[in-house]
């Protein structure tokens, strides 16, 4: 068992029973090897997760995964679902939110975003 393993189970182990907690960390290793691009450092080597910033009309809005190639002037949103009902107006307000960022606006970064299911 590894490092991150053996923590999961150790500050979740008095929640859920051990083979619970292995299936999960299966489930989630199972969906890391099918999206390996959402992993690869060399596309995407700056990554913020739950990271929060706000709409121009100052709503708060909290990103899952927000990946940034700045070599290429890229910049791909990713918000996990599973079994949510998707809504592309929740998507279009991340894209939004980010591309009003001054930095994104100088820099000429294009944004997009997807939505990715996760089965648990």
């Amino acid at each position: 068992m590894d490092y991150a393993a053996e923590r999961t189970i150790s500050y979740y182990g008095n929640l859920f029973r051990q083979d619970e907690i292995m299936s999960l960390i299966n489930q989630v290793n199972i969906f890391i090897h099918k999206h390996p691009a959402y992993f690869s450092q060399t596309d995407w080597p700056n990554v913020f997760t739950e990271h929060t910033l706000f709409h121009p009309s100052g709503r708060e809005v909290r990103l899952d995964r927000l990946m940034i190639n700045e070599m290429r002037k890229e910049i791909l949103i990713i918000d996990y679902k599973t079994g949510e009902f998707f809504k592309s107006s929740q998507m279009q307000e991340y894209i939004e939110t980010v591309e009003a960022l001054p930095v994104v606006k100088e820099s000429g970064y294009g944004v997009k975003g997807e939505f990715v299911e996760i089965q648990l």
